[in-house]
């Protein structure tokens, strides 16, 4: 049967085990627990197709994968030197995090690209990339990415049978300057494994900006800085 969440992976029960078929165009990994009925579904496909079978899996559509005693890890190492140097950023220095706490941006600051087709580029891989880097997933900093290429998402071998369920949330609170919106993201682990997701900015209404008004007159009347 075809899976709800991915239309290219395909899920067979049999009398032993699920086996798990992902298909993209001509690449296919075949997975599960029963290493018989994986033999058995791979000999079923070579009497119908030309198959070329590449052993354990290690690179898949720009991705790694390294198999430990402790678990799998997914990287995409090639595909962020493929980034960097299409970008002349391979040579750039390395910053230790993805994004200054300090800087505020709005639409107002920068200039205009006279051609965005490089930028536009950069920013489609940079989707892709946060597969794996979810920890890119709001700044997507090329030069954080430059000292960190190795990192990765890792599935952890260890992960009992009764998987416990923690989430995590943030919101910046009013930190779009533009219009006050506040964006927000969770993180939710099933066991070890993350899957996180970023939530559509909220705006904060009139009461609120008002309220954020108010406070940083009461701020500057103390002789603070403005929030």
């Amino acid at each position: 049967m075809n899976s709800v969440a991915d239309a290219s992976l395909f899920i067979l029960r049999t009398r032993i085990a699920y086996v798990y078929i992902l298909v993209y165009v001509d690449d296919i990994i075949i997975t599960g627990l029963s290493l018989a009925e994986i033999t058995r579904i791979t000999t079923l496909f070579a009497a119908k197709f030309s198959l070329k079978q590449l052993g354990n899996l290690s690179y898949f559509l720009g991705m790694e994968a390294t198999h430990t005693p402790a678990g799998l890890l997914l990287t995409q190492t090639k595909f962020i030197t493929d980034i960097l140097r299409k970008a002349k950023m391979f040579h750039a220095k390395p910053v230790a995090t993805p994004m200054s706490s300090s800087d505020i941006l709005t639409l107002a600051i920068g200039t205009v690209l006279s051609d965005p087709t490089e930028y536009c580029a950069t920013v489609g891989s940079l989707q892709y990339l946060g597969l794996t880097r979810p920890d890119i997933a709001f700044a997507r900093v090329l030069r954080y990415l430059a000292g960190s290429p190795h990192k990765g998402i890792f599935f952890s071998a260890s992960t009992p049978l009764s998987l416990s369920l923690h989430a995590y949330s943030d919101a910046d609170w009013g930190g779009n300057r533009d219009d006050y919106t506040s964006t927000g993201a969770y993180i939710v682990y099933l066991g070890k494994q993350p899957g996180p997701r970023r939530n559509r900015p909220v705006s904060l209404g009139p009461l609120m900006k008002q309220s954020i008004w108010l406070l940083q007159m009461q701020r500057l009347k103390l002789g603070g800085s403005p929030i």
